[in-house]
């Protein structure tokens, strides 16, 4: 399954996940949607130290860089209605579900 990155660049992204590897890959399609920079999270649990985490690199970012956060379903609910629903509603973040 193809998901949207905006970045300029191919890479492949590996974490382990509750002893199940997940990989990610990343497919480049047209340089004319990309950011120059941006911050990338993979995260699939509910915790609310996504939240922290989000927020401290928010703080620490140029304000021109987006963040893409990849959820998934588990996590899905979660994010949308957390305290980063203001940075979603305004495009600061996105989300890209993984299936």
């Amino acid at each position: 399954m193809l998901h949207t990155f905006l970045y300029r660049q191919k890479f492949q992204v590996s974490q382990q996940f509750n002893s199940i590897n997940t990989t990610l890959s990343i497919k480049i399609t047209s340089t004319s949607t990309f950011y120059s920079n941006i911050a990338v999270l993979v995260d699939f649990r509910t915790a609310d130290r996504i939240l922290t985490i989000v927020h401290n690199v928010n703080r620490h970012i140029p304000s021109s860089w987006p963040i893409q956060i990849f959820h998934g379903k588990e996590n899905q609910y979660f994010i949308k209605n957390s305290t980063l629903a203001p940075l979603i509603a305004s495009g600061k973040i996105f989300l890209t579900l993984m299936e």
